[in-house]
């Protein structure tokens, strides 16, 4: 990526075709942020708005109708007013090939969809301080300053609602006037019913009483006379009008509270840490011949073991590098004495010390304490077994990265769903609002939420409708779906949650208690689907989602004309494994080779347990021959690792695999035949070798041992 330079970053021309992505964008980035924002929906808005605006920084959307981001941005890298401007792309295709694709000459980075739009103006910051000079302050007093943190962003959404009520008034009592017109269309009242249903909760939310009890007695008429869906004939229209004129003139006597509601919840699904992962180990032993071997065995699964011979030696690598963990081998009083003296002398002088694991000949209690008094965090006797240290290690090594929960809104008030958003953000979660119910499928589909959050009343058709459609989709059968209204009719609650929602929530509603039910119910998803999802003993996806997963990847693949590779890993001689050392040992050396297979493939690879001894790993943008080749070096890295029985034996395992590539395919079940058929053939050479079936049979080729 080039480096570039730049003054200040203050000025961003941001183009997006979606209208509801543009008003998110002009919080995060104008309200939250403190940019100047200039917002366009197409490739020729930008054009007419660039050479006027002169703007820092160009942000794109990549995937829009007509002219996509990239070919925007060529576009306007024509103008002479665009020369040097640096760009950003946005997209919801995050594979890394297609990040790769998008940064070229300054692009300084590509931001994932759907963001953070507490966070959005913070990663804005990071990639142009990573590409450019590093950004100052701004200087200039035209945009609003950046709120110094959520709660300041839900005062800022407060205060523009209370600036937008007089319009909002105005609009209903203008629309009342026309409903009273001779020869008025009947859809007028379901809109005026609509838009004094919405303000009912928006009012409530943000703290103006007054004119939430007024749009609710002219909400609760307008039914009581009309029925649940106003019709023509209002009866008495001079008692609604007077609740009209009420409702007008609430706004001059309400204010809001000193805050719409209790304070904001602490953030409860914090974003996956990007840092990378800590693998380094430190072995301090005595004996180096059983160092040499226990590192040779850790390494193949991805750690990066140092051994040192003394307490000095050790502090000086710690003083260089701080390990992940530090691993003390005690055969004699003496190396424990030194060892524990040096443990302890660490946790004094250093605020975060690594974790101590000890490993002894001793199995005594007073030698167990000892360890524990010097900060071990765990103790293993000789002879070790590597399987339960590899568990402990990447419980200290590898980071559990916990995604945020995924939940959108389904809401048509601009105002409330800003309001969830912002409270549901600070609560550490993703959201996605459908303001407009047409493009809820290709939301759905998009952003797969873990959540929805669904307004009862919207145009063009109700919540419990939406539901019923959301229901008759089979990835979607059990995703939780609230209710959020002002509507206060028991039946009228029942029956939509008969139709498809799982609990009700009347407006307005707590921060605290919207994060507490939304995380409760996210929790329960996410328990339920791993159960549906993920295999039991291996933690690995299972045969029905590897299908569902390689079904999308071959789509992708074929869609973008991209090379995709599967393999199928079978462990040789299984059964002799199982009648032999016993089905508990089978199970451990499944669990070892899933632990394997995770963590040195990378992380955008799919690995699945087909069935049985037999796994499947899915390679996207990898030909054929490259995946042959990883294939074949992690058969001859698992087969030096030594494995042990309940009884104390160790003893090697080998696995045999089956590449096959889409090329010359069509379908996913093409390439799962296909590297069956490969898998066999490695079989028939004997096992222990890794075979290549390509589009034509007369050119597999193998690698063996």
């Amino acid at each position: 990526m080039a480096q570039m330079t730049a003054a200040a970053l203050t000025r961003i021309l941001y183009v997006d075709d979606d209208p509801d992505i543009r008003q998110v964008a002009k919080l995060a980035l104008g309200v939250v942020g403190g940019f100047t924002l200039e917002c366009c929906s197409c490739a020729e808005e930008a054009l007419r708005a660039l050479p006027q605006f002169r703007p820092d920084l160009i942000l794109l959307d990549v995937m829009m109708p007509g002219m996509d981001g990239p070919t925007t941005l060529a576009k306007l890298r024509e103008l002479p007013e665009a020369s040097g401007i640096p760009a950003m792309f946005m997209t919801a295709k995050v594979q890394p090939q297609e990040i790769a694709g998008l940064e070229h000459d300054g692009v300084l980075g590509v931001i994932a969809k759907p963001f953070d739009p507490m966070t959005l103006a913070q990663t804005v910051r990071k990639l142009w301080s990573a590409g450019t000079a590093q950004v100052v302050p701004r200087n200039d007093a035209s945009p609003r300053p950046p709120p110094a943190g959520n709660a300041n962003a839900l005062e800022q959404i407060t205060e523009e609602f209370v600036r937008s009520l007089p319009g909002k008034l105005e609009e209903i009592a203008s629309l009342w006037r026309s409903v009273n017109e001779e020869g008025a269309p009947p859809d007028l009242l379901d809109t005026l019913h609509r838009k004094v249903h919405s303000l009912v909760g928006s009012a409530g939310t943000f703290g103006l009483g007054r004119v939430a009890e007024a749009a609710r007695a002219l909400e609760r008429e307008l039914k009581r006379t009309s029925g649940t869906r106003p019709s023509p004939n209002l009866g008495d229209s001079s008692q609604l009008a007077g609740l009209v004129h009420e409702l007008v003139c609430s706004a001059g006597q309400s204010r809001p509270s000193a805050s719409p509601a209790p304070a904001l919840p602490p953030s409860i699904s914090e974003p996956a840490d990007s840092a990378d992962e800590n693998k380094a180990i430190y072995l301090f032993a005595d004996q180096a011949e059983w160092a040499d071997g226990l590192s040779d065995q850790l390494e193949n699964y991805g750690f990066e073991v140092r051994s040192l011979h003394s307490p000095e030696e050790l502090a000086q690598a710690c003083a260089r590098r701080v390990p992940a963990a530090v691993m003390t081998q005690l055969e004699s009083q003496r190396l424990y004495r030194v060892s524990a003296q040096a443990a302890s002398r660490w946790r004094e002088s250093s605020p975060a010390p690594p974790p101590v694991i000890f490993i002894s000949d001793r199995d005594d209690l007073d030698s167990r304490l000892q360890a524990a008094q010097a900060g071990g965090v765990a103790y293993f006797t000789l002879p070790v077994k590597v399987s339960s240290l590899v568990d402990r290690l990447d419980q200290l090594c590898v980071r559990k990265e916990t995604e945020p929960y995924r939940v959108m809104i389904v809401e048509d008030a601009e105002e409330q769903s800003a309001f969830y958003s912002a409270v549901l953000t600070q609560a550490g979660m993703l959201t996605c609002v459908v303001s407009d119910p047409r493009r809820l499928l290709e939301q759905l589909e998009e952003f797969h939420p873990e959540f929805v959050l669904m307004d009862m009343y919207l145009p063009q058709c109700s919540g419990d409708d939406l539901a019923r459609v959301i229901r008759q989709m089979d990835a979607f059968v059990s995703l939780p779906i609230v209710f959020l209204s002002v509507e206060t009719d028991f039946d009228r609650q029942l029956s939509a949650m008969e139709l498809g929602g799982d609990e009700f929530l009347t407006k307005p509603i707590l921060p605290a208690q919207l994060v507490s039910v939304v995380a409760s119910r996210v929790k329960r998803y996410r328990t339920l689907r791993a159960l549906m999802i993920q295999d039991s003993l291996t933690g690995l996806a299972n045969h029905s989602r590897l299908h569902q997963l390689l079904e999308t990847e071959v789509a992708r693949a074929l869609r973008q004309n991209r090379p995709l590779s599967l393999a199928m890993i079978d462990v040789d001689h299984f059964k002799q494994v199982n009648d032999r050392h016993g089905h508990p040992t089978g199970d451990r050396i499944l669990q070892e080779l899933a632990r394997f297979l995770r963590q040195r493939l990378r992380q955008a690879d799919v690995v699945a347990r087909y069935g049985g001894e037999e796994f499947a790993v899915v390679m996207s943008n990898t030909e054929g021959a490259n995946a042959l080749m990883v294939m074949d070096r992690l058969r001859n890295q698992f087969a030096t690792l030594t494995h042990e029985s309940d009884k104390g034996e160790s003893f090697p395992v080998t696995f045999s695999a089956g590449v096959a590539e889409l090329s010359g395919l069509a379908t996913a079940r093409e390439l799962v035949l296909a590297a069956d058929r490969a898998l066999y053939q490695a079989k028939d050479r004997g096992r222990n070798c890794a075979v290549l079936r390509s589009a034509e049979p007369t050119a597999d080729k193998a690698v063996e041992a």
